[in-house]
Formats: structure tokens, C-alpha cells, sequence
């Protein structure tokens, strides 16, 4: 039986050794609870809408981790809360995933961050301060 190939969204970080450079990672917990169940873990670097393409095309499944806010400007709002928090480039990227991964018909897990940036791909709205609410 052919094991699945399950990408993992990544994410970057500067690395504290270099300041000039920047890591991409995943959280581990997520590649070994793919391996535990027979898959086959891909990180996915963040990259462009064009690598978004062949990435979907290469894996069976999808999974969207954890990480900053959704940049309000994805949900039709400003920036209301202190924070700097946000990675626009992972957002325009993963928003790239989520819509290939729908054009593709390939299933779509979402963790955390990457639910609330599922919410918004598909016309939902974020509270960015939710003891405002």
C-alpha cells in the first residue's frame, strides 16, 4: 500500500546564529504524528503562489499549522490591536495552499493559525481582540 505524502505548512524565524539568515521549520510533533499514522511528512517552505501549485500537485493531503495573525487586510479591516505579530508573505502563500488544495480536491487539516486563515479563504471574518468582542 502506497503511504501518503502530507504536506506541513512551515513557517521562518531569524536564526539566533546568523542574523542575516532565516530558518524555515515546522513544529516536530506534526512530522512525527504523520509518520505514527504512515504518512510521509514534507515541510513546505513558504514560497509563491507558482510553488504553491506544485506543491498541491506533489502531496496527498494538507496540513496547516499554527503561527502569527492573520494580516486583517485578508478579512476587509484594518490593524486594530499592537501587535507585530504577522508574516504576510506566509499569509499570501498558505491562502495560495488552501486554494489549490480546494481546486485539487485534496483534504485540508487545520491547526490553530491555520484555521483561522481556512475561516478567511473561504469569506470568513477574525476578531483581533477578542475580550473587545
Amino acid at each position: 500500500m502506497k503511504k501518503p505524502i502530507i504536506g506541513i505548512t512551515g513557517n521562518e524565524r531569524p536564526n539566533p546564529e546568523d542574523e542575516f539568515a532565516i530558518m524555515s521549520y515546522a513544529a516536530k510533533g506534526f512530522v512525527e504524528g504523520v509518520k505514527e499514522v504512515g504518512g510521509i511528512p514534507v515541510i513546505l517552505p513558504i514560497g509563491d503562489a507558482d510553488m504553491a501549485q506544485h506543491y498541491i500537485k506533489i502531496i496527498d493531503k494538507l496540513i496547516l499549522t499554527g503561527g502569527q495573525n492573520v494580516s486583517p487586510q485578508f478579512y476587509g479591516e484594518e490593524k486594530m490591536i499592537d501587535s507585530d505579530d504577522y508574516h504576510l508573505e506566509r499569509d499570501v502563500f498558505e491562502l495560495s495552499l488552501i486554494h489549490e488544495a480546494i481546486q485539487q480536491q485534496k483534504p485540508i487539516f487545520t491547526v490553530c493559525r491555520g484555521t483561522q486563515l481556512f475561516n478567511v479563504a473561504m469569506g470568513g471574518t477574525l476578531y483581533q481582540d477578542i475580550e473587545h468582542h
